[in-house]
């Protein structure tokens, strides 16, 4: 994996979709009815994506830069980064105030 996606926090998704509640998946062609697919995003902040982790993601987003680096939602990413940014910024300011804590401790070991 290229360093670039290391040392520093990312932003990662995972979507998984399953039947939603109530549909009938015996039935031929159930997957083409609206509203037969339930989303579930499954996120994780990390310091460094792994090559498993860039295969399974649907979303990658490097939080110090602010940029997309996997996006197969089919989504603009500008209107993505500001949705997952919105949606989970309590749990990414979580994430940066570890990180720089984690990021000074090892300035003054070294």
């Amino acid at each position: 994996m290229a360093d670039y996606l290391r040392n520093r926090p990312f932003f990662c998704v995972e979507i998984t979709h399953r039947a939603a509640p109530g549909v009938n998946t015996s039935q031929k062609g159930w997957q083409n009815q609206k509203g037969a697919l339930a989303s579930f995003d499954k996120v994780s902040i990390v310091d460094r994506v792994s090559t498993s982790l860039n295969l399974r993601a649907a979303v990658i987003i490097d939080i110090i830069n602010s940029a997309v680096i996997r996006n197969t939602t089919g989504m603009d990413d500008t209107v993505l980064r500001a949705q997952y940014m919105g949606k989970y910024s309590e749990d990414i300011k979580e994430a940066l105030t570890i990180w720089a804590v984690k990021e000074a401790n090892s300035r003054v070991v070294q």
